[in-house]
């Protein structure tokens, strides 16, 4: 299967972060030739693409908020109840054809016959179809209504300290992927507003359509992480 293009940065910005990261490689590895600067620059500008594109990724999963997933809820069980009004009003002439119609689509689609009675044997089967349903929707709608209000966090909206780093929001788990990038490649990573870091994860949030100008704080968030490089160096230095 082929592999989605992945979107690129474009000329202005890899211009920039092209000149920032040679500036910083020629100070960090003095006595590495221009040629294994040019192509470790070419492999971080990669990489920093893919994060952005996995950003647009993840926003297609992404869910809404929790308030907003209980108002579609709370809807659901609305339609619910208003769909059990409707089967309460509705005569019996007219909802037996409804039903026995209804089953009739059912029963094409999967290839099998009518199990609910036509003519006029639908009028009165409808009544007892009519009371079992009324019932189970009412309980069901109850069940959603309660679900509505009991409803967990998805885990993605959890705190992010209470996350490993592969359910972290998008905001920051780019933000640790561009902490260990810098720890891999031997350069010195700061959560400045003015660094290369921010550069790099600016430069990634608004390729993969993020409005974010302070990329501090989502560097600082990376860095003080569980699961940064950052913390897990420093916890192997201790023992």
């Amino acid at each position: 299967m082929a592999h989605p293009e992945v979107l690129p940065f474009d000329d202005t910005t890899r211009d920039n972060l092209s000149e920032k990261l040679r500036k910083a490689m020629e100070k960090t590895f003095p006595n590495r030739r221009p040629e294994d600067n040019d192509f470790e620059i070419s492999v971080i500008l990669r990489i920093l693409e893919g994060y952005a594109n996995g950003i647009t990724r993840y926003q297609q999963i992404e869910p809404e908020s929790q308030q907003r997933r209980r108002e579609r809820i709370e809807s659901l069980a609305a339609h619910i109840e208003g769909a059990i009004e409707q089967l309460k009003q509705l005569d019996s002439a007219a909802l037996g054809f409804v039903a026995w119609r209804g089953f009739e689509e059912i029963s094409k689609a999967e290839g099998l016959p009518n199990v609910f009675s036509s003519g006029d044997a639908a009028t009165h089967e409808v009544y007892f179809w009519r009371e079992s349903n009324i019932l189970a929707m009412t309980n069901f709608a109850l069940g959603v209504r309660k679900a509505a209000a009991e409803l967990p966090l998805h885990a993605i909206n959890k705190p992010a300290e209470d996350l490993p780093w592969y359910a972290l929001p998008k905001e920051l788990s780019t933000a640790m992927a561009v902490e260990k990038l810098f720890w891999d490649e031997g350069l010195k990573f700061t959560t400045s507003n003015n660094g290369l870091a921010a550069e790099c994860l600016r430069a990634v949030y608004q390729l993969g359509g993020l409005n974010i100008d302070r990329v501090d704080y989502w560097l600082k968030k990376a860095r003080d992480h569980s699961d940064s490089m950052t913390s897990i160096i420093s916890r192997l230095a201790k023992t």
